[in-house]
């Protein structure tokens, strides 16, 4: 397998029309890659650094999901005794709909559509900008453009946490999908497609430093999780 570039491939999560009890189980498998994996605690990691160290500070995560993420920032920030809102955004209106089910119980959590590429929200309206798990979906230009929208709609930081592109994590990929994924086509095609189309992290850092950010910083977390962090311009 060639590892050298990023391969082109469509996923299921891709299409904009899903049966939803299929996209529910698919959901639950990415909530799982985040929290057994590591994509929520990296988000943690460096959000922790990033937002105002005193005061209500607020956050959007981009490409949300099933809001997992917004709901373990609202968690952290209890027990930071801090007042964090979050507002969760996907372009798709099915998996908006089930993160806003999902989220409900948690007022510190609003959930809205938006496309990445052209968010609904004036010049740094965020203290922070984040996305999981959603860049590697985009090709290289849109990759740029997405993350200097993120860029655009925060005063303090971006964090994208994405996939690395790394032999062992797609043979990872490849047997989590003949064995824990193995009975949902949706992540059985999807998991190791989505190392494939994942970057490295000297073109991760290019795509920072093309959106403009400042201080950017490419940082490597266990396992094969690469985390995009910069200054807004």
């Amino acid at each position: 397998m060639d590892m050298t570039r990023r391969t082109i491939a469509h996923e299921h999560l891709d299409a904009q029309h899903h049966d939803t009890a299929q996209l529910q189980r698919t959901l639950d498998h990415l909530v799982g890659v985040n929290r057994w994996l590591g994509g929520t605690r990296v988000i943690l990691k460096h959000l922790a650094a990033c937002l105002p160290r005193r005061g209500d500070a607020c956050v959007l995560d981009v490409g949300t999901g099933a809001s997992d993420i917004p709901q373990a920032i609202a968690r952290w920030a209890m027990t930071q005794r801090r007042r964090i809102t979050v507002c969760g955004v996907d372009r798709q209106r099915q998996i908006a709909a089930i993160a806003a089910v999902r989220s409900a119980g948690d007022a510190a959590v609003r959930i809205a559509v938006a496309d990445g590429l052209e968010l609904p929200f004036p010049s740094g309206a965020f203290d922070v900008a984040i996305s999981s798990m959603t860049l590697h979906h985009l090709p290289d230009d849109a990759a740029c453009r997405f993350v200097a929208e993120l860029s655009r709609v925060s005063r303090r930081a971006v964090i994208v946490n994405d996939l690395e592109r790394h032999r062992i994590n797609y043979l990872g990929a490849r047997l989590l999908a003949a064995t824990a994924w193995r009975r949902d086509p949706y992540t059985r095609h999807d998991g190791p497609i989505s190392v494939l189309r994942s970057f490295n992290s000297k073109e991760l850092l290019r795509v920072g430093e093309d959106a403009g950010l400042e201080d950017v910083r490419v940082h490597r977390h266990f396992p094969f999780r690469l985390a995009l962090v910069g200054r807004p311009a």
